[in-house]
């Protein structure tokens, strides 16, 4: 037996113990940079399949907690891209970050909607007649409502102005897939389902997409 054969059997297997306790999710494949949880991007219409938070293989013991997103995937991934949507109303969304050879798939459990902007660089010199800096008038949109994992990270810290009312300004995990041709960059603008608005601090594009840190905007 080859390792191609292998994979097949394992996706096999997959598929049959899904078929058991799974659910039927549509599978949706992003086309662009726009929304991709749209009817014409449906790639499977039914796939059986069930999720466990990540652990040793398939753990049904287990329950996810506030800061795990990452999900082993129990279904028949051989015709699922990374990157891919499989969602459900009542059972989730989740989008695929890795199909490695012989190991459970490895996904990402989505909690919000998030769009991606970018403020225009100014271009004059010496004195402005108008504001130039950013404001949510002039972002241009480079994602825009993709399912992501939004979770919260760590206090960071105040203005520093020493006011009684000063907030500090919470720190956001931001998972979301590659897409081709989308570069987020540092002092890019996400904004989630609820209008809060949080500012890009650091942007990985890593082996299993984007991995954001991203600091909340308070007032």
């Amino acid at each position: 037996m080859d390792a191609a054969r292998l994979q097949t059997k394992v996706y096999s297997g997959y598929s049959k113990a899904a078929q058991r306790i799974g659910y039927a999710f549509t599978v949706y494949r992003p086309n662009g940079a726009s929304n991709p949880i749209v009817s014409g991007n449906i790639v499977n219409a039914g796939i059986n399949a069930s999720f466990t938070p990540r652990s040793t293989g398939f753990n049904f013991e287990i329950t996810s907690d506030y800061k795990q997103p990452l999900f082993h995937g129990l279904f028949d991934a051989t015709n699922i891209n990374v990157g891919d949507y499989l969602t459900l109303a009542g059972h989730g969304t989740y989008f695929v970050i890795s199909k490695q050879d012989i190991a459970p798939i490895l996904c990402v459990s989505c909690n919000n909607t998030v769009t991606v902007s970018r403020a225009p660089c100014v271009g004059g010199t010496g004195a402005q007649t108008g504001y130039s800096g950013a404001t949510i008038a002039n972002e241009s949109p480079i994602m825009s409502l993709f399912p992501a994992s939004l979770i919260f990270d760590a206090r960071g810290r105040n203005s520093g102005a020493g006011l009684p009312m000063d907030e500090v300004n919470p720190y956001f995990n931001v998972l979301l897939p590659h897409i081709a041709g989308v570069d987020v960059r540092t002092s890019d603008i996400v904004t989630d389902e609820d209008n809060r608005r949080y500012i890009v601090s650091s942007a990985e594009h890593s082996p299993l997409g984007w991995r954001i840190m991203a600091r909340q905007a308070v007032t």
